[in-house]
């Protein structure tokens, strides 16, 4: 963005135009996120919702005084409580996974351990068989 009073240009024009675009997937990211997990992380996330609307609001309210050059004490508050709230909603997120990266960690060692115990691996098809009964497919390169 240029300074104040100044002539706005393609630049100011494109800061806003993705600024929108990051706030629309900011808030799809969300979306994922509320239906991914469970009724609290839901409540969660609508909450974050709720203030980034909010603040985005308040933020776009002030867009003609900036046009105007006129003073926005608050803008600037807007915005970073706007990234702040997502970049918490963010770090919860990261939270509410570690339990499932514990769970894989715990798989794989069962897995490694069945391996070491057989003497082969034996990895499961999407079907249930064993990949070894699997019929190989028709090849791609011919000799």
């Amino acid at each position: 963005m240029h300074p104040r009073g100044s002539e706005p240009s393609l630049t100011d024009t494109l800061h806003i135009a993705f600024a929108i675009v990051t706030v629309l997937l900011m808030m799809l990211a969300i979306g994922f996120g509320a239906a991914a997990f469970g009724k609290r992380f839901r409540r969660y996330s609508v909450a974050t919702l709720v203030i980034l609307v909010a603040c985005g609001v308040l933020t776009g309210l002030d867009g003609p005084r900036i046009a105007a050059n006129l003073p926005t004490p608050w803008v600037g508050v807007w915005e970073r409580i706007n990234i702040g709230v997502f970049l918490l909603w963010v770090v919860v997120v990261a939270i509410a996974l570690l339990p499932l990266r514990r769970q894989v960690h715990l798989e794989a060692a069962a897995l490694s351990r069945h391996t070491r115990r057989s003497g082969q691996a034996s990895v499961q098809m999407r079907d249930g068989r064993d990949e070894r009964e699997a019929k190989p497919g028709p090849s791609v390169l011919r000799a």
